[in-house]
This record gives structure tokens, sequence and C-alpha cells, in this order.
């Protein structure tokens, strides 16, 4: 768990780090409007990230991870839904498909 919190401090460090990062330039600006409201996202993003990241890390696990030897069951619902592809994919059709004639 420790090394989540060492990653969490580099991403943390170099959104902000001056002269370089997401928002490292409203250190080396002069100070206007847009650098202050920067600045004020800067700090948000960088509670939200604390938030998250703490939370995440506090959250319990509530089921164990399946072995890597355990083959997953397919569930045709678990997974992306293919209606209409069987057009497409069909190149035997005497006629085009729906699709195809849309494209050609």
């Amino acid at each position: 768990r420790g090394i989540a919190f060492v990653v969490y401090f580099i991403n943390a460090v170099s959104l902000s780090v001056p002269g370089g990062g997401f928002f490292g330039f409203v250190f080396e600006e002069p100070m206007s409007a847009r650098n202050v409201f920067c600045a004020l996202l800067m700090v948000l993003v960088q509670l939200f990230y604390f938030w998250w990241n703490l939370s995440t890390f506090m959250q319990p696990i509530e089921t164990q991870m399946m072995p890597l030897e355990q083959e997953r069951a397919y569930n045709e619902a678990d997974f992306a839904v293919t209606t209409g592809v069987e057009d497409v994919i069909n190149f035997e059709a005497d006629e085009p498909t729906p699709m195809a004639s849309t494209i050609t």
C-alpha cells in the first residue's frame, strides 16, 4: 500500500511543479485573474486527487480476485453488444447489406 502513495505523491507534485506540469505556469507568470482562477482550480484538483486516492486506499476489498489459472466464464451480457455487426461482417451475401450500401 505504501507504493500507492509514492505514486500518488509523484503524480501530485508533477501536476503542479513550477515551470512544468499541468499547472506549472501559475508560478511562472505574473499575477492575473487567470492565474488566480488556475491556482484555485489547481488546489481543488489536488484536494480531489488526494481524496480519491485516500478513499480508494481505505475502501475494503469485498471480493477476492479470481485465480489467474481459472478461466473466466463467458456471459454474452458482460461484454460489448454486437447487435447489427452480423450485417456488416456478412461478406457472402448476394445483396449488399444495409450498412454496406451506406458506406459505398
